[in-house]
């Protein structure tokens, strides 16, 4: 994380709080804690502590995106058809996807609540 992705997360945090707390099935990844650290002379490293959007239970999950809304540096390299169910993909491999075939496919009881 950067120091302005820093920045802009402590203007945007009393929002995201609310969303996540008010829409308990939302996509949003849960963040549990957002950290600075400085060694010696080093300018300050941030870290973020965060959970999983969705839970992996079920054998309908067939790829997993880690989506920053970057493309700077968001692609595994790979032909993305023998990638594992637990290989974590990025935004370039979706947007791959997404020319491929037609959008996220979700369950019909998942759709509502995320859609609320």
């Amino acid at each position: 994380m950067t120091i302005g992705d820093f920045n802009a997360f402590k203007r945007l945090f009393q929002a995201y709080f609310s969303h996540v707390n008010k829409y308990q099935n939302s996509l949003l990844a849960r963040i549990y804690g957002v950290y600075s650290v400085k060694m010696d002379e080093q300018n300050p490293v941030f870290l973020v502590l965060m959970g999983n959007s969705k839970k992996c239970e079920d054998s309908y999950i067939k790829k997993i995106y880690d989506l920053k809304g970057s493309m700077v540096k968001r692609d595994v390299k790979g032909h993305e058809d023998s990638f594992s169910n637990t290989r974590i993909l990025k935004d370039k491999n979706l947007l791959r996807l997404r020319q491929k075939e037609n959008g996220l496919l979700f369950q019909k009881d998942e759709i509502e609540p995320i859609m609320t």
